[in-house]
């Protein structure tokens, strides 16, 4: 038995390599061979932890030198996958106090912002406001799970763990592990380090959605520690001798795991067999510790799934040469059937969108009214520079109130602010004109984080409407560039529960018409008709010709949707002064009068 290993210098992250095939080439120096101790004693979905449990491991022994007994670390993924588990565990034996934070989905968002060190960074936060019942009882069944495994403190954020440390006086850890990696993550944990005299490191070994991580200059240079990267697959090939050590650490974990001190619990679905949908919902689940393993069928299985029933010796022959070609293309055929099922469940209540919220955008602007007629949602790309262009929108509002969402600032927002509008294939429109049949993963992906954000809109908008005792009748939503494509999808998809007001989107950017145009023309339709107004620049090389007759195609799927379009002369991709002049010739034609 070997593990597939490959350097990471061979492989881009837009195309990575995996093991998820019957057939897979590989070089000699990207095989690790696994000893015969440890395959009479770990299963094979035990084995294949292999990197991630070694990693846990060496995160400890490399960094967490120093460290003494009774002294604490801080953990920010301790819930997720392998890797958190085994740290718990690791910290168990070495007799080190886990400190863990644990942010879920749906949570209130408390963040730590301000000079490194000080109480007013911390003291201000309002955390007044209480998760949702689900997420809460998520939160307590994980929290006591961690704590089992060895946790000494659970938090929900930074800021509850820093008022902890104030309350009890407790020494701030000396060494935090960033799995998470996401745009804040690092910049909390710093928050919650001794400073750099103190010996204190940041180590991040999560890989996010291969986004930046922000962390402002004042903070980094005031708290004077190290703010370290770890990768194991680039330790393993880094040294011939680290392949080995690697072996030897899994052969001390089988003998942890042979004394009942160490165990690797994992949930096995068979590709072709098990429902894969199932797979990633569970895999997806925080509350559930077990590690998701995928096994593919053999290719003696593939075999045995597609018989030769020829008769002809020959043909048998020929047939058994294509052996390889069939389980490729039952591979193909497997990997087209994932790719339907995840669709199917796009944008309905069973997709993992809408079972697993990530919490509402955030509110970057408030305008008008306080309690207000009409509020109009503004779901732009960059709320600074919309913002200066939107702030004589008060003018026009009359009796209306206006929110400006961001999308951008939503941690779901990552894959789809990497994604560049001025690259050549959706300049020609290529990209927009992709269809089911040809849709990529990363495309996939960029569907489900429009839901998530589509919802995340929903949340974000709900309390407000409350507040203001109006419905979702009683809404403009108006938008511009991603940011209208997700509310364009919010509104017709029906994640928005109820018709709104009226539309008005400058430029918007909605991912693949053809699909949009597919689940329009499958879904009940509201009879509650609505104006659209769309507003092209037409210099705007980001929307091409072509994209915008294909959207007007998908659109004339929802007979509801009263659509005109207008032309912004001079305009580019951008929503500057121009285009306001158009909104707020338009808003009035939207306003109850």
């Amino acid at each position: 038995m070997v593990l597939v290993l490959p350097k990471p210098t061979k492989f881009s992250s837009q195309r990575p390599i995996g093991t998820s095939r019957t057939l897979l080439h590989c070089s000699e120096e990207d095989l690790i061979r696994v000893p015969s101790e440890v395959q009479e004693e770990l299963t094979a979905e035990q084995i294949c932890l292999a990197p991630t449990i070694v990693c846990a491991y060496l995160l400890l022994e490399i960094f967490g030198a120093k460290l003494k007994p009774g002294d604490s670390v801080l953990l920010n993924a301790a819930h997720l996958s392998a890797a958190g588990s085994s740290l718990l565990q690791l910290c168990k034996l070495l007799k080190l106090k886990p400190l863990c934070l644990l942010p879920l989905p749906g949570a209130p968002k408390n963040l730590v912002k301000g000079e490194y060190g000080s109480k007013s960074a911390w003291q201000d936060a309002d955390t007044r406001a209480q998760p949702p019942k689900n997420v809460q009882t998520q939160y307590e069944r994980i929290s006591e799970w961690l704590m089992t495994m060895g946790a000494e403190e659970v938090f929900p954020d930074a800021v509850a763990l820093l008022r902890w440390r104030d309350r009890n006086q407790r020494m701030l850890p000396k060494l935090a592990l960033d799995g998470i990696a996401t745009r804040d993550s690092a910049e909390q944990l710093v928050h919650c380090l001794q400073p750099g005299d103190k010996d204190a490191q940041m180590v991040v070994y999560g890989h996010g959605i291969a986004q930046p991580i922000e962390i402002a200059p004042p903070l980094l240079s005031a708290w004077g520690g190290s703010l370290i990267g770890f990768n194991i697959a680039r330790w393993v090939h880094a040294l011939t001798a680290n392949a080995r050590k690697m072996m030897d650490v899994m052969e001390n974990i089988t003998k942890l795991v042979r004394a009942n001190r160490f165990s690797l619990d994992t949930v096995l679905y068979k590709v072709g067999e098990d429902a894969i949908s199932d797979a990633f919902a569970r895999a997806a689940d925080a509350s559930d510790s077990a590690q998701v393993v995928l096994i593919f069928p053999t290719l003696q299985e593939e075999l045995q799934n597609n018989p030769d029933t020829s008769d002809e010796p020959a043909q048998r022959g020929s047939a058994a040469t294509k052996g390889p070609e069939a389980a490729v293309k039952n591979e193909e055929d497997e990997r087209e059937k994932l790719k339907e099922d995840w669709l199917k469940l796009l944008f309905t209540e069973g997709s993992m969108a809408a079972t697993t919220p990530e919490g509402p955008l955030p509110s970057t602007m408030e305008l008008g009214e306080r309690k207000p007629e009409t509020l109009v949602l503004w779901v732009g790309d960059n709320p600074k520079s919309e913002g200066v262009a939107l702030k004589d929108v008060a003018n026009v509002l009359g009796r209306a109130g206006l929110s400006s969402l961001s999308w951008s600032q939503h941690p779901a927002g990552e894959g789809l602010l990497e994604f560049e509008v001025n690259t050549p294939e959706v300049t020609d429109g290529t990209w927009y004109m992709r269809s089911r049949k040809t849709f990529q993963n990363e495309d996939l992906d960029m569907l489900h984080d429009i839901e998530v954000l589509a919802r995340s809109l929903v949340e974000a908008a709900e309390p407000k409407l409350k507040a203001a005792g109006l419905g979702w009748k009683n809404v403009i939503l108006c938008g511009f560039g991603k940011g209208a494509g997700i509310a364009l999808y919010a509104s017709l998809m029906k994640i928005i529960p109820q018709q709104v007001s009226a539309m008005i989107f400058f430029s918007p950017i909605v991912a693949f018409p053809s699909f949009l145009a597919e689940r329009l023309g499958a879904m009940p339709r509201d009879t509650t008709p609505v104006k659209m107004f769309l507003v092209w620049g037409n210099r705007n090389k980001s929307t091409p010709g072509s994209y915008r007759q294909l959207l007007a195609q998908a659109l004339r799927k929802a007979p509801e949707v009263h659509l005109t379009p207008d032309t912004l002369p001079d305009g580019d991709h951008t929503f500057d002064v121009k285009a306001f002049g158009v909104l707020s010739s338009l808003l009035p034609l939207c306003l109850p009068r």
